[in-house]
């Protein structure tokens, strides 16, 4: 069977847009309120694990995988810093997912 062009184009297309996703990402939105379990160092950025039962954000893990990117900034530097600090103290947080990476979070008291 022979497909036209046309639609062969159409149906990569709607393949390659899905491709950007990671499986279970929550896109633009909180995670639970949670506490850190582990924290990975990628070359791209900082993993963050949480304790909320949910799907992760940016990660293909199916776990609770939340991924913090590197920017080159001082605000990047200091949301690095404070989240691996919430995470050494033993805080609960609550991550803002926006296009598969943690773009907020709030540490709480």
């Amino acid at each position: 069977m022979k497909i036209p062009v046309r639609a062969s184009l159409v149906i990569g297309i709607l393949f390659a847009s899905t491709a950007g996703a990671s499986a279970g990402d929550i896109v633009n939105g909180w995670s639970d309120v949670s506490s850190i379990q582990q924290v990975r160092s990628l070359w791209s950025g900082t993993d963050v694990l949480l304790t909320a039962s949910q799907a992760g954000c940016g990660t293909s893990d199916p776990t609770s995988w939340w991924h913090l990117p590197f920017t080159n900034s001082d605000a990047g530097r200091l949301k690095q810093s404070a989240l691996l600090g919430a995470y050494l103290a033993g805080k609960r947080v609550q991550l803002r997912c926006e296009s598969s990476a943690v773009t907020d979070f709030v540490v709480q008291s």
